[in-house]
């Protein structure tokens, strides 16, 4: 019952400030208060299995609470709690304040019904919430046309996912008869696995921004930034992580398929690492690094190392969700809305809270020693090595690298270096300062509570050198030389990887323009059937009026015949009869 409470109430307080008007101050400690409620439900939350209502007279809904979904719990209640209170100083002067927590407030709700559900009925559920949630924060700016094409492009990506999701419940539960977690896994041998896997493979990628279902999610950084932060460090983003680790006894019913799930999770892991490498946009940066870093989720949890997956998901957490608060103090230094890392530079004098957290964060991701990431990251790397999967842990380790070096091109452009704009803003707010020194404490040292300590190994050894290298590379292209650094991605490469290896065009071309041409041409056959069938009994209504016109003529003569005429007809009928 602790569960359901933990759910209900961020998803009363949505409710609640979506429907009754509210002072400013209200607005932000309603929303505030209910997620600090479902945070401190989660921390004394038992473990157990509770049924607690049923659906159409025999369907058991409930909530269980296992390792994977307290944990889950705890990140999602707890960073988002952070993000909430971040929220509080970046939208203190949106003008439509109790729209943007009400929406949030349902994320939070959604996700925590998502991962606390014992069974795929309630799952779905929360997991329509999270995309509905997700549509209606990322076009919050409606004004904007990029934020509603944005919006309009994720929840299309996600539907398809979430069909794909729907399909692979149906079988389980049809083949089956189980509505449980419990119950589908104990009759396990009657789903066709291998079908089942890729269905939740397309379902969790979708929602997680894995290939190839993953263009939606740089273009979600039309939203607010502290939208991005949690969609990326809380909620959505992991929720992917979360199905495939829920349905573990399924992929590893189905090896070959959880095979080529790894294998997609180290492709998106690399190429998406690649992407962020020539970004302008510090958001996307941001948004590319997210995909690559779940790719590396992906990779642990189709392979088996559930254990691993789970707490980079943790530690991603932490330093992702300070990188977006960071970015979004940033942002408001210099107006409000500037996101071209080549109009920024020499920011860590105006800013230097934020450097510092941003660079503990940069540190974190890269998976320097001793810092949270590095615990996590190279937990799964390792397990991938000792399992079997020595090329994805090669593809992992040369991603390491790549990271390092976007993470810190993007701090150098940003903090160092001559200014190339001048700040009107400053990071003075204590609801900017406060939620990042927490963070940052956590993605200094969370990793120490989520994996024992490792020191050394030859993934470490692999990882720490390629992202020294990626840190110096950085260093010499752009900690003094600014945008002029980028001349080396003037060349073909560098136009390949800003055309993000061509996927939106060529969904463009092979799904959109297709879709859009078959539109034109139903409509238009649509038009013109309507504009006949329209004109048709128009004009046979015109002739009928106009021969009942000449029939009302005044000649009694005719009118007398008219009724004998009638009247013969009846006798007939009758006779007939």
């Amino acid at each position: 019952m602790i569960a359901l409470l933990a759910v209900a109430i961020p998803a009363a307080a949505a409710l609640f400030i979506g429907w009754v008007r509210l002072p400013r101050g209200a607005v932000v400690g309603v929303a505030n208060g209910a997620i600090a409620a479902s945070f401190i439900l989660a921390l004394v939350m038992p473990y157990g299995d509770q049924v607690v209502g049923t659906w159409l007279q025999s369907v058991p809904l409930g909530f269980l609470v296992d390792t994977v979904s307290h944990t889950w719990a705890l990140v999602t209640s707890g960073v988002g709690l952070l993000i909430l209170a971040y929220s509080a100083a970046y939208m203190a002067h949106e003008r439509d304040l109790s729209r943007y927590f009400s929406c949030m407030s349902l994320f939070v709700a959604s996700m925590l019904m998502l991962v606390l559900a014992d069974g795929p009925i309630l799952l779905l559920i929360g997991w329509a919430g999270v995309g509905l949630a997700s549509y209606l924060l990322i076009g919050f700016w409606y004004e904007r046309e990029t934020a509603v094409a944005a919006a309009r492009k994720a929840f299309l990506i996600n539907t398809a996912g979430d069909v794909s999701l729907m399909l692979a419940i149906a079988l389980m539960v049809v083949n089956t008869g189980q509505t449980t977690y419990s119950g589908i896994f104990a009759s396990i041998g009657h789903i066709p696995v291998t079908a089942v896997t890729w269905f939740l493979f397309f379902g969790a990628a979708a929602k997680s921004a894995q290939i190839p279902l993953h263009t939606w999610l740089p273009d979600a950084m039309e939203g607010p930034t502290p939208v991005s932060a949690l969609i990326h460090a809380a909620t959505m983003v992991t929720a992917g992580v979360y199905l495939l680790l829920r349905f573990h006894p399924v992929l590893a019913a189905a090896p070959s398929a959880a095979e080529g799930i790894a294998i997609l999770g180290g492709a998106s892991c690399l190429l998406a690492g690649l992407m962020a490498i020539p970004q302008r946009d510090i958001k996307r940066v941001l948004a590319f690094s997210t995909m690559s870093q779940v790719g590396y989720m992906f990779m642990g949890a189709a392979a088996g190392i559930g254990a691993a997956a789970l707490s980079h998901v943790v530690t991603h957490a932490f330093f992702k969700a300070l990188l977006f608060m960071g970015c979004g103090v940033v942002m408001h230094a210099l107006g409000g809305d500037e996101r071209d890392l080549y109009k920024m530079g020499g920011l860590r004098k105006k800013l230097p809270v934020t450097a510092a957290a941003m660079g503990i964060a940069a540190l974190a991701i890269a998976g320097f020693p001793l810092m949270s990431g590095y615990f996590s990251k190279d937990a799964i790397l390792e397990s991938l090595l000792a399992n079997g999967h020595p090329w994805l842990w090669a593809l992992g380790v040369v991603t390491a690298g790549l990271t390092a070096l976007y993470i810190f091109r993007m701090y150098f452009l940003t903090f160092w270096g001559k200014p190339r704009s001048e700040p009107s803003g400053d990071e003075s707010l204590l609801a900017f300062r406060w939620p990042m020194a927490v963070l940052a404490l956590l993605a200094m040292f969370g990793g120490v509570f989520v994996r024992p300590f490792v020191w050394f190994s030859v993934t470490s050894l692999g990882t720490l050198v390629l992202g020294i290298a990626g840190f110096l590379i950085a260093y010499r292209l752009y900690a003094l030389r600014g945008p002029v650094g980028d001349a080396w991605l003037e060349g073909g490469f560098g136009r390949l990887l800003r055309s993000e290896f061509g996927f939106d065009a060529a969904y463009r071309w092979l799904i959109v323009a297709p879709g859009a041409a078959i539109a034109y041409a139903v409509g238009a056959a649509d038009r013109s059937a309507m504009s006949g069938l329209a004109g048709g009994v128009s004009e046979s209504g015109a002739a009928f009026a106009g021969w009942l016109r000449g029939w009302q003529s005044g000649a009694t003569r005719l009118y007398a015949l008219s009724i004998l005429a009638g009247a013969a007809l009846i006798l007939l009928w009758v006779a007939v009869r």
